[in-house]
């Protein structure tokens, strides 16, 4: 697709998340002056499977209204937080294929010092 073509798309579909005058600047940055004759591909990398099943669970937390570095402690017998941001996050096939992924998540998170539970 050439500039011209995404600049069309981007105006009359509404895409654009930015102003079109400030779109030549923002495609000079991602492809250099010619992406198709130089073979470029844009600069911004994709975030990595793990950034982003980091960022959902912190995001449900945050939706939740729930400090991640002080996340309640479970009551005996009834389901704690982890349960309830886990039901969410299994809905998310693309990200979470099942729920030792989801547990893997959760430990790197508080290994990183990312969520805690109140003391």
């Amino acid at each position: 697709m050439t500039r011209e073509e995404i600049k069309y798309k981007l105006k009359t579909e509404g895409y654009c998340h930015f102003h079109i005058s400030d779109f030549d600047e923002k495609y000079e940055e991602g492809f250099g002056s010619d992406p198709v004759a130089h073979g470029q591909r844009s600069k911004i990398k994709p975030l990595s499977r793990y950034a982003a099943q980091d960022t959902f669970v912190l995001r449900q937390l945050e939706g939740m209204q729930i400090d991640p570095l002080k996340l309640p402690k479970n009551q005996s017998g009834k389901p704690g937080i982890k349960s309830k941001i886990r039901e969410a996050s299994l809905s998310q096939k693309q990200l979470f294929a099942g729920s030792t992924v989801f547990n893997r998540t959760w430990e790197r998170l508080a290994a990183n010092g990312e969520i805690a539970y109140q003391k």
